[in-house]
């Protein structure tokens, strides 16, 4: 799945020669970043059952995850 999030977050664009098309890294490393978020909600949602006696819902999307990873990046031309 990371390699179809890559384009589709606009990390691909980050890769690459500005005088050529964009490139995916040729690492999944969106698969990581989602986990790790996934992860951090997961420790949220515990803490906040052991402090308040109440569950949480997470909803937790893979792209809107690896968009902070460019933050606001542009390229330049």
């Amino acid at each position: 799945i990371g390699g179809t999030i890559e384009p589709t977050s606009g990390m691909s664009a980050l890769n690459g020669y500005g005088d050529g098309p964009p490139m995916n890294s040729g690492s999944m490393l969106p698969d990581a970043v989602a986990g790790y978020y996934g992860l951090a909600a997961l420790m949220t949602a515990l803490h906040h059952r052991d402090r308040t006696g109440e569950g949480q819902y997470i909803d937790l999307s893979m792209m809107e995850a690896n968009f902070t990873a460019i933050g606001d990046a542009s390229k330049n031309e």
